[in-house]
């Protein structure tokens, strides 16, 4: 009797806990099932990185520079951001070059490439297109702020990272706020006016330097350029409103034709660098108008500076300073000797004939400046040399020459002799 008892009671016992524990492990699978999906999907199928910090010559790119981000791709199609990684092997960044590393990150490794910006701007510029409203901040992350940067060639380059703000501000009404953006070691200015009001038109002037070599660019102080404004799109009535640079603006009538006034901050659409006799259309912009105005460099050419120098006699090369300073000269000579002195000029030791029949010799120094128009001839090259007398020379590197007739050459030429011409960095 105990034991069919024992029997019926464990059957029955079977018969209650079977259903529970069918339906326990049907859950406990379906547990696991949604964990493991989880689980296949936060892996990790690759990682990639890129780079927002300091690209000036002599950055270390490694491990401990906080300028890099890797981020992990994972099979879920969402990304991670990762920071156990490491550069096993840094780089030094150099001017001219792009730098690359190798990141590591468990058993996932991606490459970086990092350009070095150091020389590869000549100028930067800065634009506003952004809230002109009271009490916007001009800062590194307001969006209306674009830097551009010019190449050596001239090109127009945005910047979008990199720069910044030295000193942020808040634009006030009726003011124009000036703020200083760096980047790398150079610098530009920003001036946004707190104002909604819109260029009707505009019209600029030039009245600096023409001379071969002057650069016009971005800011310059001699070129003048002239707003006018809508006198109906103020947002508020003012009258004798203060000036950025202090002086006093008169708003005139809405129903005038418009309110002219000398801006700040535009910027031109191609820098310039004037060459001989050449004509240049300078395009300006300002708040979203342009304008243009030509520049004509009033520098003769080569043949024209050549066919007006004359050659001196023997003893006016020997005259005191006064008499013949200033005078356009054609001296032909031996180069006997070139040195370069600590500002870039070169100065020649130029043998002349001087006496009856050449049968004497003498010297004659001659500063040149090769980066206008071209390398020199080897010493010992008879050579032509085409400039201005100025004088006596009393300077180093030629002991021997102090007390010589000085020479400021523009061309030094040599027959057969093609110079390397330096390179054009800006064109018009």
């Amino acid at each position: 009797m105990k034991d069919k008892a024992k029997e019926v009671f464990t059957r029955t016992d079977l018969r209650i806990l079977l259903p529970s524990v069918t339906i326990g492990a049907a859950l406990l699978t379906m547990a696991f099932l949604y964990t493991a999906s989880l689980l296949l999907g936060l892996r990790v199928i690759g990682i990639f990185a890129t780079y927002d910090g300091p690209t000036r010559e002599g950055t270390v790119l490694d491990s401990k520079n906080d300028g890099f981000s890797v981020t992990a791709r994972l099979a879920n199609g969402t990304q991670k951001a990762l920071s156990n990684w490491e550069i096993s092997r840094p780089a030094l960044m150099k001017k001219g070059t792009s730098s690359t590393v190798t990141i590591t990150s468990g058993r996932w490794q991606t490459r970086c490439t990092v350009p070095c910006t150091t020389g590869y701007f000549t100028a930067i510029a800065a634009e506003y297109d952004g809230s002109t409203e009271a009490g916007t901040p001009l800062r590194d992350t307001n969006p209306g702020i674009h830097v551009y940067g010019t190449r050596p060639t001239g090109e127009r380059e945005a910047i979008p990272s990199g720069w910044h703000v030295l000193t942020s501000s808040s634009l006030k009404k009726s003011t124009a706020t000036t703020i200083r953006i760096t980047y790398e070691d150079l610098q530009c200015d920003l001036t946004v006016p707190c104002t909604t009001r819109r260029v009707l038109r505009m019209s600029a002037s030039y009245g600096g330097s023409t001379e071969e070599g002057a650069f016009i660019g971005s800011g310059n102080p001699s070129m003048r350029v002239t707003a006018v404004f809508d006198p109906n799109t103020y947002e508020e009535d003012l009258t004798d409103a203060s000036a950025s640079d202090g002086s006093s603006i008169e708003y005139a009538d809405p129903d005038s034709e418009g309110i002219e006034e000398v801006v700040t901050g535009w910027t031109l659409s191609r820098g310039v660098i004037l060459a001989p006799r050449g004509h240049y259309e300078v395009e300006i912009h300002y708040q979203g108008a342009s304008c243009t105005t030509e520049i004509v460099c009033t520098t003769p050419t080569k043949e024209e500076y050549m066919a007006a120098c004359s050659e001196p006699a023997l003893f006016s090369m020997s005259a005191p300073f006064s008499a013949f300073s200033h005078s356009q000269v054609a001296v032909a000579g031996l180069l006997k000797a070139i040195r370069l002195r600590e500002n870039g000029d070169v100065i020649l030791n130029l043998e002349i004939d001087s006496g009856f029949l050449g049968l004497m010799k003498k010297s004659v120094a001659v500063r040149y400046t090769s980066s206008l128009h071209g390398s020199l001839p080897p010493e010992g090259t008879q050579v032509t040399v085409y400039g201005v007398r100025d004088g006596t020379y009393t300077n180093s590197p030629f002991a021997e020459l102090n007390g010589a007739p000085l020479i400021h050459a523009e061309y030094v030429v040599a027959e057969g002799y093609v110079p390397e011409e330096p390179e054009e960095e800006f064109v018009s």
